[in-house]
């Protein structure tokens, strides 16, 4: 499966993604904070593209956010974390075979979250970007506390980096 297809949202994703630093800060954030990586990124989404999500609209996003995370994402990523930390004598190549095959199970669950989240909030892909930094940064703080509860001192190093990233490239 090409993993570069997909919607903006996605793709917006990807752009973000793949600086290891920002990844490195959502995974800190899922693991520290339990936080939802894919909500992280649609809250900067939103704030990309000027939205300040509103009660009704994060209640929406987070009860799509449940139902793929409790159903599928949270079943493979146990199980993928699980083989990975299998003693030293019963891993092998069959073993990593099959922890690759659930981890891009996984992807594919996420991707698939993500592209609901766009078919739900279809609006957002057809808004365009903004270039005002402090005004991403306020949404961004404001997307992130709606949708994570996380306190601005939880998620300026996020936002920070994802700001840097889409100033360097925009989409």
């Amino acid at each position: 499966m090409d993993f570069s297809q997909g919607s903006k949202f996605w793709k917006f994703s990807l752009t973000l993604y793949k600086q290891e630093a920002f990844q490195q800060e959502c995974l800190s954030l899922q693991e520290t904070a339990q936080c939802d990586v894919n909500l992280l990124l649609f809250a900067l989404f939103a704030a990309y593209h000027g939205h300040s999500l509103t009660p009704t609209e994060a209640l929406s996003v987070l009860n799509l956010s449940l139902e793929w995370k409790q159903e599928y994402i949270l079943p493979l990523r146990h199980l993928r974390k699980k083989l990975k930390h299998l003693p030293t004598a019963e891993k092998n190549d069959l073993t990593e075979d099959l922890r690759n095959s659930i981890k891009h199970a996984e992807l594919l669950a996420e991707k698939n979250q993500q592209e609901e989240y766009a078919q739900a909030f279809s609006e957002l892909l057809t808004t365009p970007t903004i270039s005002d930094w402090t005004l991403f940064t306020q949404l961004a703080e404001t997307n992130l506390y709606t949708l994570e509860n996380l306190e601005n001192s939880q998620c300026e190093i996020l936002i920070h980096l994802a700001g840097q990233t889409l100033r360097d490239s925009p989409l």
